[in-house]
């Protein structure tokens, strides 16, 4: 009829202006294929009648709602991408900050007498850290001991790089020269020393401080109770207060190490002077204090 071929011709030219021709094809070829495309030939016998709207006016909604369609499916398709690929609009979940790194707590010097808080402590002038559960004291603010004087004693004792080797350590009478800051010259003033011996250094890391491990000991033959008036076995002597070092002639683990402000040593006891009946506990919680040191720089 006319009125449905001037539907078709309206969406037609609908379709051909400008701007529509952007419409992808299977959006205008499904409108075109909706059109009719050959003149409606009504049958001759008559035709059941509903109370329904005419044949052109269905024709025209049906064109029109095709239309809508596709500008619908058109405005979807134009609507910027996103990360979720055409047409997909993705809200950014809220960025979680990121957890700020705790900062170091404060170190302080380890104490210079008496019970020791459990906690981590940087040991003076060795610029080392070095973490002390409970149940430990110090002496001098480098002997540090659990069972002080008893025989289950066990000790960790830091030296200061204050140190004057004596050249026989079974008589120390006159005071010598200070010892070079250097492992090695530590090391050389040792192997110098009469009247006493070191093993060959060994290669270790201490937790995260390489150090040489040595033991140091009387020649073999001497008898300390002729040392010093039977005082002491002497190695050395510090340079500045509680720094000597010297046993009763007992053999004892030494450590040696190079830090960025230069040499640090300590020695690892058990029991007085080395004789020890210490607890396999006990001796693994000193294990585990060596563990925790740490060079500070």
């Amino acid at each position: 009829m006319s009125t449905e071929r001037e539907t078709t011709r309206i969406v037609r030219s609908w379709l051909e202006e400008e701007g529509r021709t952007t419409l992808p094809d299977w959006i205008r070829d499904g409108v075109m294929d909706r059109l009719p495309a050959t003149p409606q030939r009504r049958h001759m016998r008559s035709a059941r009648r509903f109370t329904t709207m005419p044949t052109a006016a269905k024709t025209a909604l049906a064109a029109a709602a095709v239309i809508l369609v596709a500008v619908g499916a058109l405005a979807f398709l134009q609507r910027p991408s996103g990360p979720g690929g055409p047409g997909v609009t993705v809200t950014p979940s809220p960025s979680t900050a990121p957890t700020p790194t705790a900062s170091a707590l404060p170190v302080s010097d380890l104490p210079q007498s008496g019970s020791i808080p459990p906690g981590t402590y940087r040991v003076p002038g060795n610029h080392i850290l070095v973490t002390v559960p409970a149940g430990w004291d110090v002496v001098d603010g480098r002997d540090m001991r659990k069972n002080r004087d008893q025989p289950t004693e066990i000790a960790l004792v830091f030296w200061r790089p204050d140190i004057a080797v004596f050249a026989d350590a079974c008589s120390d009478s006159a005071t010598p020269p200070r010892t070079g800051p250097t492992a090695d010259d530590l090391l050389a003033d040792l192997r110098a020393q009469d009247s006493s011996d070191i093993s060959e250094p060994v290669a270790v890391t201490i937790g995260e401080v390489a150090a040489k491990r040595f033991v140091i000991s009387p020649t073999e033959g001497i008898d300390p109770a002729t040392c010093n008036g039977g005082v002491l076995f002497h190695y050395w002597a510090g340079v500045g207060n509680g720094n000597d070092f010297g046993s009763t002639g007992n053999p004892v683990e030494m450590y040696v190490a190079e830090t960025g402000s230069g040499r640090a040593v300590f020695s690892r006891l058990e029991g007085p002077d080395g004789q020890s009946d210490a607890t396999a506990a006990d001796r693994a919680e000193l294990d585990a204090i060596m563990e925790s040191m740490v060079i500070e720089d």
